[in-house]
């Protein structure tokens, strides 16, 4: 190759030149030892490179993401590990969001630093001016005058947006300014694909350019970067075996599993689940994953149980067990693994119980359930207000003494609407059936309710039968 070949060859395919030199010759690989240090989260996060989480609407994707944000912003004496896997290091966290608003985002994270981890006003402070959040749909005009939050867009082939030019700069410049290693921003979080990728989660070109991009951007600036993604809205769970088509469930070409480092699955646990006045019948028994958690009296049904298992990783360590959560009141969540007998656990996923997928509890036992719960909190009294949140808080120090009260699900809505069987959806049946009558915001004892009461329950259990 004369000097002018090569010259044009550095202009134009520069890497290319180098491997002319022996540039990319794997002389020192016998140099390399295997990085035992390679994770943030030990088994769960990697220290860099992107990572999707993904599940089906309301699993708690974000709210799971938010506590993890907030454990690795936490200083480690006060938060050394996360369920139940050592945080190898500490920093900023940047949370981008395209679907919750600033005050949404700021309530949970409240309510995971004071309630679930249990902070001092003065630490959960010292957290949060350690955690970054841009909520875009929260922005005016003039904070961020484009017309979408999109990372990526397409002029000639697919490049990152300028609002992705524009966040790489902030955290390098944020990152050049940090005095200390705590101080920099070590990962983002992007919530999520769907409303901020700015291509369709099919789209090959586009995801091949995406993860490229990411990838880089990780290993030039030393960060993780976590995208929250979906599940199609119908889906497609082998119920023998839950976790062996979990990577098949996320919305998307392939690359969408490939490409990150890991690929971790939020589900709801398998069981019986109630529907309508009748219990839940299904056709051939499936695994009872929540069994344990509800022997253990953390939750009264497999609705308020959660999963979060890796779905696909490329790294040979990562940790591939099961994680169980439990959904408690007002979003917040309440890690059990470590309190479960692992043995249990192991059956629980590959056994099909029989008797567990049909619970013997119907709605309208469940509604004479919370009944009986009210008068025992309140004696009875007319006019004694009642809500949602406070039956909530009860049902579980309670369900071993009202027969049937283990069937009621803590409070919650679905599209606006009290989840059925939920302890908000009992309320409302009860006022249905002018036992309870508007009390402000909540409800209260009927003038009448005890004599309704004795008339109602007979019919309203015989029909549900």
């Amino acid at each position: 190759m004369n000097e002018e070949e090569r010259q044009e060859l550095d202009e134009l395919l520069p890497w290319i030149s180098q491997s002319v030199e022996g540039h990319w010759q794997a002389t020192a690989a016998m140099d390399q030892h295997e990085t035992t240090n390679d994770y943030l989260i030990e088994g769960i996060l990697p220290r860099t490179g992107a990572s999707v989480w993904f599940g089906a609407g309301s699993t708690g994707k974000t709210q799971v993401l938010i506590w993890m944000a907030t454990a690795i912003a936490a200083s480690r004496s006060d938060v050394p590990e996360w369920l139940g896997h050592a945080i190898r290091g500490t920093g900023h966290v940047l949370i981008l969001s395209a679907e919750d608003t600033r005050e949404q985002l700021f309530m949970r994270l409240r309510s995971v630093l004071t309630e679930m981890h249990g902070f001092s006003d003065q630490i959960a402070r010292e957290v949060c001016s350690r955690i970054h959040v841009m909520p875009f749909v929260s922005m005016t005009e003039k904070e961020f005058d484009r017309p979408n939050p999109s990372l990526f867009a397409a002029a000639g082939a697919w490049g990152p947006s300028e609002t992705m030019k524009a966040i790489r700069v902030f955290i390098t410049q944020w990152n050049d300014a940090a005095r200390r290693p705590e101080d920099r921003i070590v990962g983002v979080i992007m919530d999520s694909a769907t409303s901020m990728a700015g291509f369709d989660a099919n789209a090959a070109d586009a995801v091949t350019n995406f993860f490229f991009y990411v990838n880089r951007l990780c290993q030039a600036l030393g960060i993780f970067w976590i995208i929250i993604g979906h599940t199609p809205k119908v889906q497609k769970i082998d119920h023998t075996n839950p976790d062996a088509d979990a990577a098949a469930r996320l919305r998307g070409v392939a690359l969408w599993t490939t490409a990150p480092r890991t690929t971790v699955e939020v589900r709801l646990a398998l069981g019986p689940r109630a529907r309508g006045g009748q219990p839940g019948r299904n056709r051939k028994p499936t695994p009872f994953e929540a069994k344990p958690v509800i022997d253990a009296g953390f939750a009264a049904n497999a609705d308020d149980v959660i999963v979060l298992r890796l779905a696909k990783s490329n790294l040979h360590d990562s940790y591939r067990g099961k994680h169980f959560l439990v959904r408690r009141p007002g979003g917040l969540l309440e890690y059990v693994t470590d309190d479960l007998s692992p043995v249990d656990v192991e059956a629980a996923s590959d056994d099909a119980d029989e008797d567990a997928t049909a619970p013997v509890v119907t709605l309208a036992e469940g509604t004479r359930a919370v009944w009986h719960l009210i008068c025992e909190l309140t004696g009875g009294e007319v006019g004694a207000a009642v809500s949602a949140d406070k039956i909530s808080r009860k049902l579980k120090t309670c369900a071993g003494t009202i027969p049937h009260l283990a069937s009621v699900k803590f409070a919650g809505t679905d599209n606006g609407s009290p989840r059925e069987g939920a302890a908000n959806w009992h309320l409302k049946r009860l006022f249905e059936l002018n036992l309870l009558v508007r009390h402000k915001r909540a409800y209260a004892i009927a003038a009448d309710a005890a004599a309704i009461a004795e008339a109602v329950w007979a019919d309203e259990l015989n029909t549900a039968r």
